[in-house]
C-alpha cells in the first residue's frame, strides 16, 4: 500500500476483476443509504459515462443520466416555448415526457392509417361506380324504338307461325273427314242390293275388300315418299342454317379477341410509371424507360387497330345477317312447309284407306255371315251408320308483313329493352347512391385532415419533451465545467464531453485521466453525496498536477514487481 498526494491511501490493484470487486462492494453499502446505483456507479467507475456518450442513442443516455443527476426541472414552460417556435399548441392535459407523447402519436397515427383507409375504399367505390356507368350506358330512344320494332316483327311473325300451324292442324283435319266421309260412301256403295241369294253379295263384298286393300297399300307408299322427302327438308334447312350462324360465330369471336388484346395492351401502357421513371428501378431518367413506352404505345395502336377492324367486320356480319337468312331460308322453309303439309295429308290418307280396308273386310265378312238374308242386310245397314260430317275449309292465315327477324337480333332486342327499362328506374337510385358516396368522402378527407393535424401537432410535442430536459437544465450543466472539462448538450437531446473545448478522443492519454477525475468530481457534488469513493485507473498515465477534488479519492498505479508461481 502507498500514499496518494491528498495523504489518503493508494491501494494498487493487480487486476481489473479486484477493481470491479472493490466497485461492487461500495455500491452495496451505498445501496443502503438510498443512492441510485446507476449514478454511483457513473460517479465512481472511471470512464463509466464513456459509453453512455459514445454508445447507442448519439448522446441521449448520457443526457438522461444527467437529468437524474439535475435539480427539478420545470419541463412545461420549455415545451411551450419549444413547440411554439414549431408553429404548434401545447395544450392542458398534455404529456411532458417523450414516451407518453410518443405513445399518444402513436395512436392518432393508428386513427390516421384508418381514415386514410378509409378515403382510399370510399375513392374506390365511387371510381367503380362510375366506371359501371361508363360501361354499361342506358340504351338511347332510337335503340329502344329499334328494338321495339324486332320485338314487335317478331310477336307478328310468332302470330303467323301459330296461325299457320292451327290452319295446317284444320286442314289435316278435314281431309281426315272427307276421306272418313268417302270411305263411308265407298263401303255405302259395296253393300249390294239387297241380294236374292248369297253368292251375289259375296261376290259384290269380295271385290270391294280387294279394292280397299290395295287403296291401302298405295297409301302407305305414298306416305313413307312424303316423309322421306320432309325428313330431307328438315337435313337442308339445318345445314343452312349452321353455315349462316358460323359466319357470324367467327366474326363475334374475333371482335372478342381484338378486344381482349386491346385491354391488355392499354393496362400495360397504364401500369408504366408517370414521366421518364423505368417501370424496374423506378428512377427517374431511366433510358430504358422510354423505349419500353414507347414499344407499349405501339403495340397498344395496333391493338386498338386489330379491334376496330373486327368491330367494322362483325358490324357487317350482323347487318347482313336478316337478308341472309331470309334470302337462304325462306324457299327451304316453304319447301318444309308444303313437305310437312303433304306427309299430314299422306297420313291421313293412309289411316282413312286403313279404316276403309278394315270396314272392307268387315262388309265381306257380314256378307258373308248375312248371306241373302234380307233382315241381315237391314243389320249391315245400320252398323254402317250415319255419313261422318265435313268441317268447313278454313281460309289461309294473314301473311306476316316484313323479314322475319333473326333469334340473335331477338335476343339482343330484348336485352335492350329490359337494360332501357331497369334503366328508367334504377338511374335515379344510382345518382343518389354515388352522391351518398362523394358526401362521404368529403367528411372523411375532413376527418383525415383533423386527424393529421392532430399527429402534426403531437410530433411536434415529441419533438418539444424530447429537448425540454436538454434546454431546462442548461445553466445547471454550465455550473458542472471545471478543469477545462465541459458538458456540451447537442443535437436532438444528446450531450458529449469536452476537454480543452475538444472531444475526448482527441486528448492524451493521461489528459483522459485527470479529466474523467475532474467531470466525476463535479458529478458527485451535484448528487450531493460527496463520501462517494473515485476510483482513477491508469493514474500513473497523467504526470501533470492532479485536480483539487475535495472528498476520498483512489488513484491506481501499475508498477513494475517480480511475477511468482505458487505450486497448490
Amino acid at each position: 500500500m502507498s500514499t496518494s498526494v491528498d495523504g489518503l491511501p493508494d491501494e494498487r490493484h493487480p487486476s481489473e476483476a479486484a477493481q470491479r470487486q472493490v466497485l461492487d462492494t461500495a455500491i452495496g453499502k451505498g445501496k443502503g443509504l438510498g443512492v441510485d446505483a446507476d449514478i454511483a456507479r457513473l460517479i465512481i467507475a472511471p470512464m463509466a459515462w464513456v459509453p453512455l456518450q459514445d454508445g447507442p442513442g448519439d448522446g441521449r443516455p448520457l443526457r438522461d443520466a444527467l437529468v437524474r443527476l439535475a435539480p427539478t426541472l420545470d419541463l412545461v414552460p420549455v415545451i411551450l416555448r419549444l413547440m411554439a417556435e414549431r408553429g404548434a399548441e401545447y395544450r392542458d392535459g398534455d404529456a411532458t415526457t417523450e414516451k407518453a407523447a410518443a405513445a399518444k402519436r402513436q395512436a392518432v397515427g393508428q386513427q390516421v392509417d384508418r381514415e386514410k383507409g378509409r378515403v382510399a375504399t370510399l375513392q374506390e367505390v365511387i371510381a367503380e361506380a362510375e366506371e359501371r356507368d361508363q360501361l354499361a350506358p342506358a340504351p338511347t330512344a332510337e335503340e329502344v324504338a329499334a328494338a321495339r320494332a324486332i320485338e314487335a316483327a317478331d310477336v307478328d311473325w310468332r302470330r303467323f307461325d301459330r296461325e299457320t300451324k292451327a290452319h295446317a292442324t284444320a286442314t289435316q283435319a278435314r281431309s281426315a273427314a272427307v276421306v272418313a266421309r268417302d270411305s263411308w260412301r265407298a263401303r255405302k256403295a259395296a253393300m249390294p242390293v239387297r241380294p236374292a241369294d248369297n253368292a251375289d253379295g259375296v261376290a259384290v263384298a269380295t271385290a270391294a275388300r280387294t279394292a280397299a286393300k290395295e287403296k291401302a297399300g298405295t297409301a302407305a307408299t305414298a306416305l313413307e315418299q312424303r316423309r322421306a322427302e320432309k325428313r330431307a327438308a328438315e337435313r337442308k334447312l339445318e345445314d343452312a342454317r349452321k353455315v349462316l350462324d358460323s359466319a357470324t360465330v367467327e366474326a363475334r369471336t374475333a371482335h372478342v379477341r381484338a378486344a381482349n388484346r386491346e385491354a391488355s395492351a392499354r393496362a400495360k401502357v397504364e401500369a408504366l410509371p408517370a414521366g421518364d421513371a423505368h417501370a424496374c428501378c423506378g428512377e427517374p431518367g431511366c433510358a430504358h424507360a422510354a423505349h419500353l413506352r414507347a414499344d407499349a404505345a405501339e403495340a397498344l395502336a395496333v391493338a386498338e387497330q386489330l379491334r376496330a377492324d373486327a368491330a367494322e367486320a362483325l358490324e357487317t356480319a350482323l347487318a347482313g345477317e336478316p337478308a341472309r337468312t331470309a334470302a337462304r331460308l325462306a324457299p327451304i322453309q316453304a319447301t318444309l312447309a308444303q313437305a310437312s303439309e303433304a306427309v299430314g295429308a299422306a297420313v291421313s290418307a293412309h289411316a282413312a284407306a286403313n279404316r276403309g280396308a278394315a270396314a272392307a273386310d268387315e262388309a265381306w265378312t257380314a256378307a258373308v255371315a248375312l248371306g241373302t238374308d234380307a233382315a241381315a242386310w237391314d243389320q249391315a245397314l245400320r252398323a254402317l251408320g250415319t255419313e261422318p260430317a265435313v268441317p268447313a275449309e278454313q281460309p289461309a292465315p294473314k301473311a306476316a308483313t316484313g323479314s322475319r327477324p333473326s333469334p340473335a337480333d331477338v335476343a339482343t332486342a330484348a336485352d335492350t329493352l329490359t337494360r332501357a327499362q331497369e334503366a328508367t328506374g334504377a338511374s335515379a337510385q344510382r345518382e343518389g347512391d354515388l352522391e351518398t358516396h362523394r358526401e362521404n368522402l368529403a367528411a372523411a378527407r375532413v376527418g383525415l385532415a383533423q386527424v393529421e393535424a392532430a399527429y402534426e401537432r403531437l410530433s411536434a410535442l415529441v419533438a418539444a419533451c424530447r429537448a425540454a430536459p436538454s434546454e431546462a437544465m442548461r445553466g445547471w450543466v454550465a455550473t458542472l465545467a471545471r478543469d477545462g472539462v465541459t458538458i456540451e448538450l447537442v443535437g436532438d437531446g444528446g450531450a458529449r464531453v469536452l476537454v480543452d473545448g475538444r472531444p475526448l478522443r482527441l486528448a492524451s492519454r493521461g489528459r483522459k485521466v485527470a479529466a474523467d477525475l475532474s467531470l466525476r468530481a463535479a458529478l458527485r457534488v451535484a448528487d450531493g453525496r460527496t463520501w462517494l469513493p473515485l476510483f482513477v485507473d491508469d493514474a500513473g498515465a497523467w504526470s501533470g498536477a492532479w485536480p483539487d477534488v475535495p472528498g476520498p479519492t483512489i488513484r491506481l498505479y501499475t508498477a513494475p514487481g517480480e511475477m511468482t508461481v505458487s505450486t497448490l
